[in-house]
């Protein structure tokens, strides 16, 4: 049984894949990124234990500080 939240998850990596999220991710204020990040955090814990919640939190800390280091590393090679 794939909860319905770990879909949603894949359709947003996907779109983000894609390149679809990023120009519209750029025009949002700051106020509007937190309140996204917010609504997908709690979209995405939902019927979750607090270890498996745990577990995505420090995964996407990871992905944040690897994404960081690509772009200073993009930022370098230019």
């Amino acid at each position: 049984n794939f909860p319905s939240h770990f879909f949603t998850l894949y359709l947003f990596f996907n779109i983000i894949s894609r390149g679809e999220l990023s120009m519209n991710l750029s025009n949002l204020s700051g106020s509007n990124l937190i309140a996204f990040a917010s609504s997908l955090a709690i979209l995405i814990s939902q019927d979750l234990t607090t270890d498996e919640i745990g577990l995505l939190a420090t995964f996407f800390s990871a992905l944040g500080d690897n994404l960081a280091i690509l772009a200073i590393n993009s930022t370098n090679n230019s």
